[in-house]
């Protein structure tokens, strides 16, 4: 992506109840694709990708922390996306159709392709929720580093919010969903060092913070099928 190689995996995951195995392959870091911007940007460019790097250093970017983006600049629509409810306005309707397959789980398995190279999407809730066991990296956490056994290399990345800053490295991981839960939230992966444990199920977070993606392989997943 943008002539940049990423590491990737085959991923063997059980289901938050254990009662399902499946496999997927995932990036083993954190896409760092778009043009740098300053941290308290208040005027956006829609016709290119723009992300942050931790501290306003590039370092960061270019060094597994991968780049840090708004909801709507991840998932690779308009700015506006990051203020209103996606299924009321035209520029923003697309991802609105994306549902899932199941009846009543939403966009549990959404196969949005966001800013991922062509072939790949945006990590989504149904493959989080596969997600168990020892993710977190051997290195960066505060506490309850990992033996990164699954390949993940979850690392604590942190983010941005306005009126706060950069925050957070060496303390959490955030990732976005392609989960809107309303017109001015949408769905993370969380995981702190406060706990050894993390709700795979998401929490909601500002469209307008900047925060980082994984990308996963359309072929060869089961997940993507039904």
């Amino acid at each position: 992506r943008d002539g940049r190689k990423y590491k990737y995996l085959k991923f063997e995951g059980r289901s938050e109840d254990f009662d399902a195995f499946t496999t997927f392959y995932v990036m083993a870091e954190n896409l760092n694709y778009g043009k740098m911007i300053p941290s308290g940007t208040t005027k956006f460019d829609d016709s290119v990708t723009e992300k942050l790097c931790y501290v306003d250093d590039e370092w960061f970017c270019d060094n597994h922390f991968g780049g840090l983006y708004t909801w709507a600049e991840a998932m690779n629509l308009p700015k506006v996306c990051d203020s209103v409810a996606v299924d009321s306005n035209d520029a923003c309707k697309a991802i609105a159709k994306e549902r899932s397959s199941i009846p009543g789980e939403g966009y549990l398995n959404a196969i949005w392709q966001g800013i991922c190279p062509d072939g790949w999407h945006i990590m989504n809730q149904r493959e989080w929720r596969y997600a168990n066991g020892d993710i977190r990296s051997k290195i960066l956490w505060e506490k309850y580093a990992g033996r990164n056994a699954s390949g993940l290399a979850i690392i604590p990345t942190g983010d941005w919010v306005k009126g706060i800053g950069f925050s957070g490295v060496r303390e959490l991981f955030v990732q976005w969903m392609p989960n809107e839960s309303n017109e001015e939230n949408a769905k993370r992966i969380f995981i702190s060092s406060i706990s050894n444990t993390f709700d795979n199920n998401g929490t909601s977070g500002g469209k307008n913070m900047f925060q980082p993606v994984r990308c996963v392989m359309d072929e060869d997943n089961p997940l993507a099928k039904n």
